[in-house]
């Protein structure tokens, strides 16, 4: 009743789920070919996310809003410069340093105010200005420009980097569909040689031996952890859509492209064996 017994049947069960394997090659299109122009394209369209703005801050506890405004007092009736204010007073990482932050991203510095109106507000300020005392979620800010903000360089290629991270981060679903047309491009241009085709399209060919289909990766039956030398078709074995896929792929065909973390999977079915 407690485990003592295991039927016939269940026993026959578990053993013809194993019999069932399936031999890939398959290719990975990464995310970061998405192309150049169409990454410029987008930056241009929302230059406002990457101006940059060179700042110094210093950041006060949210616990004590009189103490906050004394210092903010002090700094702009010029009582004490804003670099001792911040080695003094401030709580973050940037005190050793008399505030100064460096170059910021308008989008990556979103996160840091409570409302949008600040932020632009901060970027309305000119070389040397400091903000108003602002309420954000790490406590009171004063910030002060040192530089005023910077209009993208889309010739850029360290500009350029910075939009595709962007898009590959924030406009994710972008990209994976542009990069999962390419792919499907490439399976209906297949020319019965996967080595050509793979190296035309700069492309890695990786492998995984015969293996049984294997939801949750039970120890009772072959697992792409141990015929899967680079793990991506391992990463997949809780993922009941992309197994759907791989195992539905008939012998000398392509699955439908499967999304990964790094960008899209096409796996060629090289052999569908059944073992005796």
């Amino acid at each position: 009743l407690f485990g003592s017994y295991i039927s016939p049947a269940e026993l026959e069960f578990i053993d013809s789920m194993g019999k069932n394997e399936k031999e890939f090659d398959y290719l990975i299109f990464p995310l970061t070919q998405y192309p150049e122009e169409k990454t410029r394209a987008y930056g241009q369209s929302n230059a406002i996310e990457f101006t940059t703005l060179e700042i110094s801050i210093i950041t006060l506890s949210g616990d004590n809003q009189q103490e906050a405004e004394n210092i903010y007092n002090r700094i702009a009736g010029n009582e004490i410069l804003f670099e001792d204010a911040a080695r003094t007073y401030s709580l973050d990482t940037y005190a050793d340093n008399g505030g100064e932050v460096g170059k910021n991203y308008f989008f990556a510095m979103r996160e840091n105010f409570n409302n949008e109106e600040d932020l632009d507000a901060v970027f309305s300020l000119k070389a040397g200005e400091i903000s108003t005392l602002l309420e954000t979620p790490y406590g009171y800010n004063i910030y002060r420009v040192n530089k005023t903000p910077e209009l993208p360089d889309f010739s850029n290629e360290e500009t350029l980097s910075v939009v595709k991270d962007y898009l590959i981060s924030r406009e994710r679903g972008l990209v994976e569909d542009f990069i999962t047309v390419k792919a499907t491009n490439f399976i209906a241009s297949y020319q019965d040689d996967l080595s050509a085709a793979a190296s035309e399209a700069g492309l890695d060919i990786f492998s995984a031996t015969a293996t049984p289909i294997n939801y949750g990766s039970s120890l009772f039956l072959g697992s792409f952890e141990y015929s899967d030398a680079e793990q991506y078709l391992a990463n997949l074995e809780n993922n009941e859509a992309a197994l759907t896929k791989l195992y539905s792929t008939a012998e000398g065909s392509f699955s439908e492209p499967i999304i990964i973390n790094t960008g899209i999977l096409i796996a060629f079915c090289k052999t569908d064996l059944v073992s005796e």
